[in-house]
């Protein structure tokens, strides 16, 4: 599910969004963890866009990309490119997997609902 109208985010299929602050401290913030909170998007992946070349998936409820209760703090600072259908982010991600890689907690562990 992508959301409602007004909504911050950029849908960028049927089945995927991006959120991103774009410079605008926390735009995105509310409208990324709502996502999160989605029914429907719980089981879902999140494509993060740290400053490095190296992009990173992460399972939705990934402690790295949920919220740390910190006020100041913006889960959108970096580009976030979401989606139920792993395989659909995968491809997104592109080839060669050198440029992508799965995160190390996820890929060790089952993560709590959010």
């Amino acid at each position: 599910m992508l959301g409602k109208k007004g909504d911050n985010m950029k849908a960028i299929s049927e089945t995927m969004v991006e959120f991103w602050d774009e410079g605008e401290h926390q735009r995105d913030h509310e409208a990324f963890k709502k996502w999160q909170r989605q029914p429907e998007n719980k089981e879902g992946y999140v494509l993060n866009y740290p400053p490095v070349d190296l992009v990173i998936l992460h399972k939705a409820g990934c402690p790295h990309i949920r919220d740390f209760s910190k006020s100041r703090a913006s889960l959108t600072l970096h580009r976030k490119v979401c989606s139920a259908d792993k395989d659909e982010l995968l491809r997104y991600a592109g080839e060669p997997r050198e440029v992508w890689r799965l995160c190390d907690t996820c890929g060790r562990k089952p993560h709590s609902a959010l």
